[in-house]
Parts: structure tokens; sequence; C-alpha cells
């Protein structure tokens, strides 16, 4: 998207037809032109995070956590056994609560166990193998499978690349609409810029199940990553000659 605003306080005659009721020119003494102009670039992903739970539960709060805790720890040795030295899993939430039930003879909630929730997060560099990891977390005991998400870590080299891009095609387009004026551009007085990237395409899972829909039984998951939208903003103000 380019906007440009044109003003000149020797040419009155302007003034007269650029002012109406929702728009005003500001004159100084030089005139001023404000280019803008953005450039867009879709990127591979280049992190994949996710996060795997295992939930467990018994009449005792002890028994519900050591049987946690070997399942889990079963989970992280198996996908250890997969990630580089620049990958990670860690520990990300745990949760212990009692578990009750309403007595419709006593009419109040009444204890029956515990339940443990432990969930960890693996960040991984090689976003190729994102299926292969689901699959052994699951095989491996994880009850549910969550937070997949596919990031660009560094933007810098990509940023750069494309505010130049931009900057360039802000010049140009303020160029081309002075000329057409018979004007030129004389000095920049100010540059702003700006340049982020956001999610474009949600990566998508599909998880092949038993009968049972057990996750533990997962036959397989095949993984869409998606793209990521790296976008430079560049907003241009130059005088006029």
């Amino acid at each position: 998207m380019k906007k440009f605003i044109i003003s000149f306080a020797a040419l009155a005659i302007i003034s007269l037809c650029v002012y109406n009721a929702s728009n005003a020119a500001v004159f100084d003494d030089k005139g001023k032109i404000t280019a803008e102009a953005s450039e867009t670039k879709y990127v591979s992903p280049d992190t994949a995070t996710i996060s795997f739970s295992v939930e467990t539960s018994d009449k005792n709060s002890q028994k519900a956590v050591d049987l946690n805790n070997q399942k889990m720890a079963t989970i992280v040795e198996a996908v250890k056994k997969q990630l580089a030295q620049n990958e990670s899993v860690k520990t990300s939430s745990y949760n212990l609560h009692p578990r009750y039930e309403y007595n419709n003879i006593t009419k109040k909630d009444v204890l029956t166990g515990y339940s443990v929730t432990n969930s960890i997060t693996v960040t991984l560099k090689d976003t190729k193998k994102t299926a292969k990891i689901i699959d052994i977390a699951t095989q491996s005991g994880a009850t549910s499978v969550s937070g997949l998400s596919f990031t660009i870590q560094n933007t810098d080299n990509v940023c750069r690349e494309l505010t130049t891009k931009a900057t360039q095609k802000a010049k140009k387009e303020a160029e081309t609409v002075l000329a057409a004026l018979g004007k030129t551009i004389d000095t920049v007085v100010s540059v702003s810029y700006n340049c982020n990237n956001q999610f474009h395409h949600s990566p998508r899972m599909y998880m092949a199940m038993d009968s049972a829909m057990n996750a533990k039984s997962a036959a397989g998951a095949t993984i869409e990553e998606g793209e990521n939208k790296v976008t430079a903003y560049v907003t241009i103000v130059f005088t006029i000659k």
C-alpha cells in the first residue's frame, strides 16, 4: 500500500483543489512529500515447538504422582534420543489436584482420588522431524499433544532485504509523482520503518488413531508446516525542490 501527501507553498491553485471537508493541505516554506511502501516475503519456519502431556489418576496422591513420573520419564528418554544439541525438552507445567464425586445420598462431594497432569515442551530446529517426535511421544505414553507452532527465530537478514526494497520503492514512487509535477526530491526529512513476521498458514496435524481413539496407539502424524509472513514497512518524508 502506498500513500502520498503532497504540499506546495508556491502553488496556491493546488491548495484550492485539495482542500475539502475531510482533507486539508498543510504548507511550509519548501513543501514536503511523504511516501510509504511495504515489502512482503513468505519464509519457511526454522523452529517448531510442541507440548506433550501425561495425566494419571489414583486414590492415593503419591501413587498418582509416582505413576505420572514413570510415564513422563519414559517419554522424555525416548524424545531426547531424537534431539540434536541445539534442541531441547523442558517441563512447562505440573498440576496435582483432588477429584470429587457428588454423593446423592449424603448430598456432599466425596473425595475419590487424585489426578496429576505433567506437561513438557519440545523445541526443534529440524522442523522436518516434528511428525516423528509426535509419533514417538504418543507411542511412549503421552495422553495429549498441544501447542504445535512453527516460528522464525531470526529474521534479521530477511528484514534487511525487505526494508531495503521498501525504501527503494518509496523513493521511486515519490520521484515518479514529483516528476509529473516538474519537481524533484531535495532532502530526506525523516525515515521510519519496522519489520514483523506472523504465521500465515496455520499448522495442521493429522493423527491416525486406532478404533478406540487412544493416543498411545497413534499410527502416525502428518504435519503441514505452513509459512511465516515477514513484512517491512517504510515511511519517508522528503523536502521538494
